[in-house]
């Protein structure tokens, strides 16, 4: 599994399901509760959209698009395109899916389930307790201990973009072509990425 899939992976375990995972596809199946979700780059093509409806008539199908973050996902059903939603924990009230947006502050186990996929390690406060926390967002967003205590603000997991010359605006980890692959090398080698773009550049053509 690459890093993206990786990531949801131990997302949908840690809300208590048992993906099977389809290497070529990058896709899982929840075959209990007839769910397929698929990996794809952000935002999903329209044509993937198309199959997506073209195919939920069976299978509940969620486009997983872009890195596991705090977002909603597009989400298709008995052959027709839903609001948006997302995946909430066995045992949700609201069943396997809610239809609408992702609020950290109302969905803490799904939140604290992403936290754990992007960061596994353990969150420690002071006080001694470990995942003992809530999640928030104000400008960032803040993992905050039970007892009152800020722990640490949490990574969102977005992929590193771009944001300069020709390939201003694209995500780093979609530039695949020959010709793509020889502009990294060079941006690297002469040092006009931030060091923070430049590792992560080094760390994709590896």
């Amino acid at each position: 599994m690459n890093k993206q899939e990786s990531q949801y992976y131990a997302y949908l375990k840690n809300l208590g399901y048992s993906p099977v995972f389809n290497q070529e596809k990058s896709s899982f199946l929840l075959k209990d509760q007839k769910i397929y979700l698929k990996c794809c780059s952000f935002p999903a093509s329209e044509e993937l959209n198309k199959l997506a409806l073209q195919h939920s008539k069976k299978y509940t199908i969620i486009l997983l698009d872009g890195n596991l973050t705090f977002k909603d996902y597009a989400v298709y059903a008995e052959g027709e395109a839903c609001h948006s939603g997302f995946l909430t924990h066995i045992g949700s009230k609201y069943g396997s899916i809610y239809y609408g947006e992702f609020d950290t502050e109302y969905f803490q186990k799904e939140t604290f389930a992403i936290v754990k996929a992007i960061d596994p390690a353990i969150l420690k406060c002071r006080c001694g307790k470990e995942d003992q926390y809530i999640v928030t967002k104000n400008i960032h967003y803040k993992a905050t201990c039970k007892c009152g205590n800020f722990i640490k603000n949490l990574s969102t997991n977005k992929p590193i973009t771009i944001h300069f010359g020709k390939y201003a605006g694209r995500e780093l980890e979609s530039m695949t072509s020959k010709e793509e692959v020889q502009y990294l090398q060079w941006a690297i080698n002469s040092g006009v990425f931030s060091k923070k773009v430049a590792q992560a550049a080094i760390e994709f053509l590896k």
